[in-house]
């Protein structure tokens, strides 16, 4: 311990190798943001498949819980709850129910067609 005390401090900011190369120590760290090429392409490809699924399941609503999906899980800007029962009449509470219903089956649906890897969560 007390070599390692008494050594000289090294900087990352130091150059490497030649002086006239000027690559630094940090350069030979690893970047932690970086991701793994494989990482990526996995990353990319679940995507689209989740987003394929998201649409088949799509394909199985109709009338309000079609718009209800759209409105609430899927829009840019989602509409609150209360908005969406101003919209069909229907308390907040219930315009929550029939999301959770909606959401409920969109978990079963993913956990069939792709796995148990999805985590739909359900808004409270």
């Amino acid at each position: 311990m007390q070599g390692r005390l008494a050594s000289r401090d090294l900087s990352l900011d130091m150059p490497v190798g030649s002086e006239d190369g000027g690559s630094t120590g940090m350069d030979m760290l690893p970047d932690p943001h970086e991701q793994n090429p494989a990482q990526l392409v996995s990353d990319k490809t679940f995507a689209e498949r989740f987003q394929a699924e998201t649409e088949a399941f799509r394909q199985t609503l109709s009338g309000r819980d079609l718009e209800v999906f759209n409105l609430r899980s899927t829009a840019d800007e989602p509409l609150t709850l209360q908005e969406i029962g101003n919209k069909y009449g229907i308390t907040r509470e219930r315009a929550r129910q029939i999301e959770r219903r909606i959401l409920n089956k969109l978990r079963s649906h993913m956990e069939e067609h792709i796995g148990d890897v999805v985590n739909i969560a359900l808004r409270q």
